[in-house]
């Protein structure tokens, strides 16, 4: 593969073309597009503090827009978000050109599906995290990938600090840190890649190997520990690692499987009697259980945990996980109904590709402070919304993709350890998506599995070429 300094002609190329595509469908469809969590995110760039139940990390690159242009140009968000776009279609072509060792057609297939994407065009238009999150979700890939080729002490500790980043931006990613780790575990027992290495060339391997690893696991700790402890200070007064890094995982848990809970599940948790004590309540929809004041969720908050979200949310990690315990059946199948949606065209619980409404004052107060005209600004971008349409239809290939890429990689894992480590963060990616959010469907959790999954894609094209080339060098270590 060629060296970075010989691929600048071509990573030029590469996002000059993409930069255009998306400045196009930008300047055909330039208006910013709000969500109802736009204000709070708003909100979160004035406090530049972590709050229940969003990370701070959009908040923050908000504000640093605003620093940057010395006012609240909120017009410049989607601006700022089409460029990132064109920088991850870039960043793709590179990890698919040295990592995944794709010829230059695979490799610019990728990027071109990164830039057309309509899911990814339609999201960098809203005021929210995703766009931002993509972005960085593709960096920590890369740098993963970067770690297994070649351990060490730098490339570990930055291994370490990409598997939390995303975190600060999206409280879904809990498992990255694991899976992470369980690459870097990998990279640690496996076998080098040439058979006839020299013996102290394998030693030396392992031990570059044993201190990138030390690296990752010290840096990803002591970065998690900082932001939790961060967020808990924010949020309770006081610093509780327990709190996680966003007091939100208990809430949704408990709202997937809230209904399935009976009389005595709850015996010994604190406040588990609160919980039970509406069945009509735990029979409606889940999101109700979160944003509903009326719901037994909030009645524990209230009566419990002296109104503390964050509190409450890890008695309803223990409540949910005690009901998953004791009803797995009923949980099995609700994961595998969730599941089932990321494969079909479902349109989720918001048509992100027509307008939203802002009713939540928090929001309109927020927006209206930096003189928004709301009536003006909610809706979504035209061209982009009609062409995400269709495009939900083409769910199966991609999701069927990363499952079946994941089961190429894991028949051989040495040889297409680059595939598995994309496809592994995939799946983990679904688990948790769908084991957690099971009572509800949102379009916008879907962008990583689609960019993942032409990351596999990719990988899969350059198979036969990599073996090839494998086979090659395995012919030149016999002559020599």
């Amino acid at each position: 593969m060629p060296s970075l300094r010989n691929s600048l002609p071509q990573l030029s190329a590469v996002f000059g073309a993409a930069l255009v595509t998306k400045l196009v469908f930008w300047w055909l469809d330039p208006v910013l597009a709000l969500h109802s969590d736009s204000g709070l995110y708003l909100k979160d760039s004035f406090s530049l503090q972590p709050s229940w139940p969003r990370p701070i990390g959009y908040g923050i690159f908000l504000r640093v827009l605003t620093e940057l242009l010395g006012e609240v140009r909120i017009g410049a968000v989607s601006l700022a978000q089409t460029l990132i776009g064109a920088a991850l279609a870039t960043g793709t072509f590179a990890i698919s050109r040295r990592y995944l060792r794709a010829p230059l057609w695979a490799a610019a297939l990728g990027a071109a599906l990164v830039t057309l994407s309509p899911g990814n065009l339609l999201l960098e238009r809203y005021l929210l995290s995703d766009a931002l999150a993509l972005a960085v979700l593709g960096l920590c890939v890369a740098l993963l990938l970067a770690y297994l080729q070649r351990p060490g002490l730098l490339r570990g500790a930055l291994l370490g600090l990409a598997a939390v980043l995303p975190l600060v931006l999206r409280a879904s990613w809990s498992l990255l840190p694991l899976v992470f780790l369980a690459m870097a575990l990998f990279a640690f027992y496996r076998p080098t890649e040439s058979p006839t290495a020299d013996p102290f060339e394998r030693r030396d391997l392992r031990r570059r190997a044993l201190i990138g690893l030390i690296a990752a696991l010290a840096v990803g700790f002591l970065s998690t520990v900082a932001y939790s402890g961060v967020f808990s200070r924010t949020t309770l007064g006081e610093v509780d690692l327990a709190a996680g890094t966003s007091g939100f995982a208990g809430w949704t848990l408990w709202a997937s499987v809230g209904r399935f809970a009976e009389p005595g599940d709850l015996d010994g948790i604190p406040g588990g009697e609160i919980l039970l004590s509406d069945r009509e309540s735990l029979q409606r929809n889940g999101s109700y259980q979160i944003w509903d004041f009326d719901s037994t969720a909030h009645r524990l908050r209230k009566e419990f945990h002296d109104g503390s979200m964050v509190k409450t949310n890890q008695t309803l990690e223990r409540a949910a996980v005690r009901v998953a315990l004791r009803h797995p059946l009923s949980f099995t199948g609700q994961f595998l109904t969730a599941l089932k949606r990321f494969f079909l065209p479902t349109q989720g619980n918001n048509d992100y590709s027509s307008a939203l409404t802002v009713d939540d004052s928090v929001d309109k107060f927020f927006m209206q402070l930096i003189g928004l005209d709301i009536e003006t600004l909610d809706r979504t971008p035209g061209l982009t919304g009609v062409l995400y349409r269709p495009w939900r239809y083409s769910r199966w290939f991609f999701s069927s993709l990363l499952l079946a890429g994941f089961g190429w990689a894991v028949l051989r894992p040495r040889r297409r350890l680059a595939v598995l480590a994309v496809a592994t963060v995939g799946v983990s990616y679904l688990l948790v998506v769908n084991l957690a959010v099971g009572f509800v469907f949102v379009e916008r959790y879907y962008l990583p599995v689609e960019y993942l999954a032409t990351l596999v894609l990719v990988g899969l094209l350059a198979a036969p070429g990599s073996r090839r080339r494998g086979e090659l060098a395995q012919m030149v270590d016999r002559r020599r």
